[in-house]
């Protein structure tokens, strides 16, 4: 996640991260400063609900297109229970993002 939050922080800037751990960030950026630990702890734990949901909208989103693929496919009734299920959860996921 702390990926995403210097994507946030400082958009388009120039760094080197090594298995995603603040001491092995390298700030190539000439423009902007290197956000701190506190900063990129701050953001991650006011945004992490947020990007949580918008990784599984992307999931749904793929569970959905897989659904109706195998609906050409297959007769079994189960897949439309599934797929509605998985447009319920997005709806959801979509209302508590607002």
């Amino acid at each position: 996640m702390i990926v995403k939050a210097l994507e946030a922080l400082r958009p388009s800037a120039e760094y080197s991260l090594n298995a995603g751990d603040y001491k092995q960030l390298v700030w190539l950026d000439k423009e902007q400063t290197k956000p701190t630990a506190e900063e990129i702890n701050a953001w991650i734990l006011a945004n992490s609900q947020r990007v949580l949901l918008e990784s599984e909208l992307l999931t749904l989103d793929s569970k959905i297109s897989r659904f109706e693929e195998d609906v050409v496919q297959a007769t079994d009734i189960t897949l439309y229970g599934d797929k509605a299920a998985a447009k319920a959860r997005k709806d959801e996921i979509r209302m508590l993002l607002k």
